[in-house]
């Protein structure tokens, strides 16, 4: 799930990292149409993830992701972390089985609290919209040069 690049701002702004699913995600756009988006709080005073914040927040989107795929259909297609939160982005077949496992999991199983929310988003906007919003005319160099070129193959991928 770890394909990330990191975003320096301009003007001040906090830096912005990016994950991004693999080439398989946007070709199930028009199965999955329940966008699943998680919210979680970072710990550290930069607004961004440690290395361990990071490492243990990829754990449970993967736990997570298992687990749901016992139910239904789902994919991870983004997180996007900035100014202290990550959002996950998740899509899924049927709302109704997530929406059921959701809140066991919200009772029990992170030491991140986070609050989640399953909306419908057949067109995939939410994450077309992230992309359009990190990625402008001219984008900041991102922190792994040898990175660009896949992250901007993947990026075409959701606009065909």
């Amino acid at each position: 799930m770890d394909n990330c690049v990191l975003f320096a701002n301009k003007d001040g702004e906090s830096p912005t990292l990016l994950g991004m699913a693999n080439t398989d995600a946007p070709k199930k756009k028009g199965t999955l149409s329940w966008c699943l988006l998680l919210n979680f709080l970072l710990e550290d005073e930069t607004g961004m993830p440690t290395p361990d914040e990071h490492a243990a927040l990829t754990d449970f989107q993967d736990k997570l992701e298992a687990r749901v795929s016992a139910v239904t259909d789902i994919v991870w297609a983004a997180h996007l972390s900035s100014e202290g939160q990550r959002d996950a982005f998740f899509y899924v077949a049927d709302p109704e089985p997530v929406a059921a496992l959701m809140s066991q999991i919200v009772d029990s199983e992170t030491r991140h609290p986070f609050r989640y929310e399953l909306v419908h988003d057949p067109d995939w906007a939410r994450v077309n919209g992230i992309f359009s919003q990190v990625l402008r005319p001219e984008p900041a160099e991102p922190s792994t040069g040898l990175f660009l070129p896949w992250f901007l193959e993947r990026l075409r991928a959701w606009f065909r």
